[in-house]
């Protein structure tokens, strides 16, 4: 496969494995090991495990692709929280599938446009206004406090980074207009240099040609 030839890029800056942002790999693996620990020790009391574990691997997995597929990312995670609640009988309750809910909604607003930010967003409440239906839960205007309040902070960070772009596009134009006006006086230096240069070799010759008709 491709992307087994290149599996490393080793300078900090944007390093990448198997063309992932390092840091979205560190972060999935902490938190796979995180809930899997939980269930496997005993520590995080949610069963079956033949349904709650590969659906905690998978949603921790899948944070790794966040930012090149965040919605879906989003969408995974959702899904997989909505069928826990129905194979399990409860959604997961614990700070890695919070976690995990919070990185996707700030993601999907920070990365995409507004219109597929707030799909994203309607797909995170979504999920958990069923979750809450199909436990019996009331926690309907926390959910959108805090999915809804972590989404306005990814439209914001989206919006620095517009600007940010704006900005620097904005230096690079006044760059590019700076040096073709340089190039413009050089040419006309040049130019006048060159008639100058030419007016002097006329008088010159004209003067040579006179004194060959008296010599």
């Amino acid at each position: 496969m491709s992307f087994m030839k290149h599996p490393l890029r080793l300078p900090w800056s944007g390093r990448l494995i198997w063309s992932l942002p390092v840091n979205d790999v560190v972060l999935a693996l902490a938190l796979g090991v995180l809930a899997v620990g939980g269930l496997l020790t005993g520590q995080v009391m949610e069963r079956p495990l033949i349904a709650t574990l590969p659906i905690a691997v998978t949603s921790t997995a899948v944070i790794a692709v966040r930012r090149s597929l965040p919605l879906t990312a989003t969408a995974v995670v959702s899904i997989l929280a909505v069928a826990q609640s129905l194979l399990a009988g409860h959604s997961s309750s614990t700070l890695w599938a919070l976690v995990v809910f919070l990185v996707c909604a700030y993601t999907v607003a920070a990365e995409r446009s507004e219109g597929y930010a707030l799909f994203g967003l309607a797909i995170v409440l979504a999920s958990q206004f069923i979750c809450e239906w199909l436990e019996g839960g009331t926690d309907y205007a926390f959910d959108v406090l805090v999915f809804g309040g972590v989404w306005l902070f990814g439209r914001g960070t989206h919006s620095w980074k517009e600007q940010a772009i704006r900005a620097e596009q904005h230096r690079h134009d006044l760059a590019r207009i700076a040096v073709a006006q340089e190039r413009i006086r050089i040419a006309r230096e040049l130019h006048d240099v060159v008639a100058h240069s030419l007016s002097v070799i006329a008088v010159q010759a004209d003067a040579a040609e006179a004194a060959l008709l008296k010599d």
